[in-house]
């Protein structure tokens, strides 16, 4: 607990030392909702560094994708306080909606799946290796999104970056592992976040 403090606290530090990358400066309103998007996202991430590796490829997916819905949730939830845009909000409510019933099943089978694992050390580490390589381009494109000004934006930039990241980890999961349920609710997850992503990526060409 102390070493994940630490490491929050640490990121918390770096974004402050990012401010200046900000391309404008922010009003009250925009600060408190990028203050709230920095802490999920370092929360993300100190999570993820922290997830096991289990042996099983069905395990590691479900730690791993627990704290992304988690994340998208949360960054959700600050979006809808903030904004005053109907479709933004349509969308943000959606996603929550969608990943809240995801995140229950996924903790569901994770705690069955704990009870008997599969262990497969070769087939796990091929899996990570794709994996970590996914999450690291998601996240080095979720730091760079910039406010010009525009929550809106942001969000839809944020969020269409850990969409397209969720979206490839799905598509390699399927192709490792073996259990029906992660697969039908893979598949269902890649469903829904493709249909997101094009609704997210039509409202921006509005805002832009």
């Amino acid at each position: 607990m102390r070493g994940l403090t630490k490491r929050l606290w640490i990121g918390l530090i770096v974004w402050i030392a990012l401010m200046d990358s900000v391309d404008a400066k922010m009003s009250p309103k925009e600060e408190a909702y990028f203050d709230y998007y920095r802490i999920a996202l370092q929360m993300m991430k100190t999570k993820v560094e922290d997830v096991p590796n289990t042996g099983d490829v069905t395990l590691d997916f479900l730690y791993e994708m627990i704290p992304l819905h988690e994340a998208s949730i949360a960054m959700c939830e600050n979006i809808m306080r903030f904004s005053d845009h109907s479709e933004v909000k349509q969308i943000a409510k959606r996603i929550v909606h969608n990943e809240l019933i995801e995140l229950d099943k996924m903790k569901v089978l994770l705690e069955e799946t704990k009870e008997h694992p599969h262990i497969e050390l070769e087939k796990e580490e091929a899996y990570l290796e794709v994996y970590k390589d996914s999450f690291q381009q998601m996240v080095d494109k979720m730091e760079r999104a910039k406010t010009k000004g525009d929550i809106n934006q942001h969000f839809l930039e944020e969020m269409i970056s850990l969409h397209e990241g969720a979206v490839e980890m799905e598509i390699t999961i399927l192709q490792f592992t073996n259990n029906r349920e992660l697969r039908r609710i893979a598949r269902t997850m890649l469903v829904g976040q493709k249909t997101q992503l094009i609704q997210m990526q039509r409202v921006m060409k509005m805002i832009e």
